[in-house]
C-alpha cells in the first residue's frame, strides 16, 4: 500500500470525517472562494495534547511569507526574520529578493514589520546583548530576463530594537554569502561560503575563518585558515568548539564535519552527518548542538559517543531553512522548502521542546471548491488535490446541478490553494489512491449519466507533473463505496456497491 506520511495523517482524516458525516448538523458551512495561488488565513487553531511524548516536535506558528535563503534568529520572546528569496530556486531576479525585515511575537502570533536594511539574501542574523548582527549576504542585480547578476556583500550591520534602528560596523575583509555564522562567548565566527560576482558559476570559494569580538566597537575582524570550502552549510557552537557541517562544493552535496578549537587554533573532523547536509539547519542550544537536513530527522551530535543521535521528526521535511534558539529552551526551524517532489515554500514554524509531549494541531481555512462532501483526495508530497464531489447539504441529495467538477490542490507546507483542471466527470465518491511510482488513481464513483443516477466503472489517472487528466481502462463492472488499494504491481477492490436508478426496487441494488 501506498505510505502515507503519518505528520499528514491528522488533517488527512480530519477531511474523511468532515466528507462522510450523515448528520446535516454536522455538514461544513458553505466555504469562501479564494483567489487561485492566494495565501490562506489561519483563523483557528487547535492543540491536542499526545500522552506518549515519543517525539517533541510540534507547531510554533506560521510564517506570514515564507521565505528560503534568509536570516533569522530569536532574542526576547520575537523571532526575527530577515531578507531571503521567494522567486523559482536558482533562477533569480531582483523583483523576488525581499528587503523586508519582520518581526514575530511568539506569544502573540502577530508580525510586525520593521525597518529595512536593504534587499538581502543569504546573510546571517545573529542575537547578542540585545542587538542583532547581519553579516554579509547577495544581493541580485539583474532583472527577470535578464542574465542573471549576483554580487555578494561585505556589509555588516547592527539592529537595535530600543531604537528601532539600522548602524553599519566594520564590514567583513571581503565579500560573502552563502555562510554560516555562530557565537563562542562574545566571539563570532563566520564560517564557509564564497564570493559572487556574476553568474552561478562566478563563486569563489572562501578560505579562511572570520572572528570578531562582539563585546569590543568598532569590531575587528581576524582572519584564520580553513581545511576545508562548502557553502550553503550548517554551522553552530559545542563545548566551546566550533562545529561546521555539510554544505556543497561544486555539486556534490558533503556529509562532512569540521570542528575548529578556538583555544589551540586547530581543527579536526567530526561525526559524519547521516546524511547529505546540503542547505542543512544548525542550531546551539542547551550546551548541545542541534541539526536537520532534508530528510527531516531532527538530530544532536554526541561528541562522547561520537556520533550524532536522533531527537525526532519535523512534520515538513525543508533545506534552506534556520533553526533559530529561544529563550525559553525551544529550537524553532523557520522556513526552507521541500526537499522532494516539489511545493512550495514552507510556512509552519515548527519547535523542538522537551519539556512537553506531542501535539496534534488542526487548521480551518477557506476552500477553494464548492464541494462540501465525498470528494476525491491525493496526498502527494506536501500537496493535497482535492476534486469532484458533492455540494449539497442533504445526505441524499443528488439533484444533477449539486456534482461537482472542480479541482484544486493545496500546498499544506505554504497553506495556498491553486486551481486545477476539472476532474472529467461531474462525480461522487470516487476512489482514489497514489501508486508506489507516484500516479494518482481515481477509480468508479456516483454521479449522473443521460439524466439517469447510476454508479461508474471509469478509471481516470492523474500526472503530478502536468496537471492532466486520462482516462484509462475501467472496472469490469460499475462500483462505488468500495475499497481500494495497492499490493505488488495491482491494484485490489474489495465490496461496493453498484447502483442503478433506472431499475425498480431491490434491482436498483448489487452488493
Amino acid at each position: 500500500m501506498t505510505k502515507i506520511s503519518r505528520s499528514l495523517r491528522a488533517l488527512l482524516l480530519g477531511l474523511a470525517c468532515a466528507c462522510s458525516s450523515s448528520d446535516p448538523a454536522l455538514a461544513p458551512r458553505t466555504p469562501q472562494m479564494l483567489p487561485s495561488g492566494s495565501e490562506a488565513v489561519l483563523p483557528r487553531e487547535q492543540a491536542t495534547a499526545n500522552p506518549s511524548g515519543t517525539r517533541h516536535v510540534g507547531f510554533a506558528g506560521m510564517m506570514d511569507r515564507p521565505v528560503t535563503s534568509f536570516g533569522a534568529a530569536s532574542m526576547s520572546g520575537h523571532l526575527y526574520v530577515l531578507g531571503g528569496y521567494v522567486g523559482v530556486p536558482h533562477r533569480y531576479s531582483k523583483e523576488y529578493q525581499l528587503d523586508r525585515f519582520a518581526r514575530l511575537d511568539l506569544k502573540t502570533q502577530r508580525w510586525a514589520e520593521l525597518p529595512s536594511v536593504g534587499p538581502s539574501q543569504s546573510a546571517t542574523l545573529t542575537a547578542f546583548d540585545g542587538r542583532l548582527y547581519r553579516v554579509g549576504g547577495l544581493r541580485i542585480d539583474n532583472v527577470e530576463g535578464q542574465d542573471m547578476h549576483l554580487t555578494s556583500v561585505a556589509d555588516v550591520d547592527v539592529y537595535d530594537p530600543s531604537s528601532g534602528r539600522w548602524a553599519p560596523t566594520t564590514p567583513l575583509p571581503a565579500p560573502r554569502s552563502s555562510h554560516g555564522a555562530a557565537l563562542i562567548g562574545s566571539k563570532l565566527y563566520v564560517v564557509g561560503g564564497w564570493t559572487m560576482s556574476g553568474g552561478m558559476d562566478s563563486g569563489d570559494f572562501a578560505a579562511t575563518l572570520l572572528e570578531a569580538d562582539l563585546a569590543q566597537h568598532p569590531l575587528q575582524w581576524r582572519e584564520i585558515e580553513v581545511p576545508f570550502k562548502s557553502r550553503a552549510l550548517g554551522v553552530g557552537a559545542l563545548g566551546g568548539r566550533l562545529v561546521a557541517v555539510g554544505g556543497m562544493v561544486g555539486r556534490a552535496a558533503r556529509d562532512s564535519v569540521f570542528v575548529y578549537d578556538p583555544r589551540s587554533e586547530t581543527w579536526s573532523e567530526g561525526p559524519q552527518f547521516p546524511e547529505k547536509a546540503f542547505g542543512v539547519g544548525v542550531a546551539s542550544i542547551g550546551g548541545r548542538l542541534v541539526a536537520s537536513g532534508a530528510s527531516g530527522t531532527v538530530r544532536q551530535l554526541n561528541p562522547e559517543a561520537g556520533q550524532w543521535e536522533e531527537l525526532g521528526r519535523l512534520t515538513f521535511p525543508r533545506i534552506f531553512h534556520q533553526l533559530a534558539p529561544t529563550d525559553d529552551g525551544r529550537v524553532l526551524f523557520v522556513g526552507g522548502i521541500p526537499p522532494a517532489i516539489g511545493g512550495d515554500r514552507i510556512g509552519h514554524i515548527e519547535s523542538l521542546d522537551e519539556t512537553k509531549p506531542d501535539r496534534v494541531r488542526s487548521w480551518t481555512l477557506p476552500a477553494l471548491s464548492s464541494a462540501k462532501n465525498r470528494q476525491g483526495t491525493f496526498l502527494h508530497g506536501n500537496q493535497l488535490y482535492v476534486f469532484g464531489g458533492n455540494n449539497a447539504l442533504g445526505q441524499h441529495d443528488f439533484a444533477e446541478e449539486n456534482f461537482v467538477s472542480q479541482a484544486a490542490k493545496l500546498d499544506i507546507g505554504s497553506m495556498k490553494w491553486t486551481a486545477l483542471p476539472d476532474f472529467p466527470r461531474r462525480r461522487q465518491s470516487m476512489q482514489t489512491l497514489v501508486t508506489g511510482d507516484g500516479r494518482g488513481v481515481a477509480l468508479g464513483g456516483f454521479g449522473r449519466e443521460d439524466g439517469a443516477l447510476t454508479t461508474q466503472s471509469e478509471m481516470f489517472e492523474f500526472d503530478f507533473e502536468k496537471g492532466q487528466w486520462q482516462l484509462l481502462d475501467g472496472l469490469p463492472e460499475a462500483r462505488t463505496q468500495f475499497g481500494l488499494t495497492e499490493y505488488g504491481d495491482r491494484l485490489w477492490v474489495f465490496g461496493g456497491l453498484n447502483f442503478d436508478d433506472s431499475k425498480k426496487g431491490a434491482e436498483q441494488f448489487v452488493h
